[in-house]
């Protein structure tokens, strides 16, 4: 690096934070602080261990008030995972029949080989379709 350059880098310091929230700010300070304790050897400090876990016990009571605890109801997950699955193979066999439309209007002269494989599985996505439709 030239002098020129590394006269244009900012020194680490308070007018690097105006435009950022709290926050930002104090990750800053932390980051500034574990990188000094790097460089001094002193990596184990317990007073940025007290600090990690009361910050770490603020966002738990933020957390808590805002969204309650619901217990995962693996029926309830099962299903999800079958809607999304059923959405999924809904929109690749929409786009395989739109596909097939402009094959047959002309619209598209040559099919390429990925085009020919979404062609190939229509019938299988369709079978698909119609087993997670019953299981619902």
């Amino acid at each position: 690096m030239s002098a020129p350059e590394s006269q244009q880098q900012k020194p680490a310091g308070d007018s690097d934070t105006a435009g950022l929230s709290k926050a930002a700010k104090r990750n800053m300070k932390r980051k500034e602080k574990r990188k000094q304790q790097q460089e001094d050897g002193d990596v184990d400090s317990v007073s940025d261990a007290v600090e990690n876990v009361s910050i770490s016990e603020d966002a738990n009571e933020k957390t808590s008030k805002s969204n309650p605890p619901n217990p995962p109801d693996d029926s309830s997950a099962s299903a999800a995972e079958r809607a999304k699955k059923l959405k999924n193979l809904k929109k690749k066999l929409r786009q395989a029949e739109d596909l097939q439309q402009k094959v047959d209007s002309g619209e598209i002269d040559e099919v390429t080989k990925d085009q020919k494989e979404k062609l190939s599985r229509v019938e299988t996505l369709r079978d698909e379709v119609l087993q997670l439709e019953r299981e619902s």
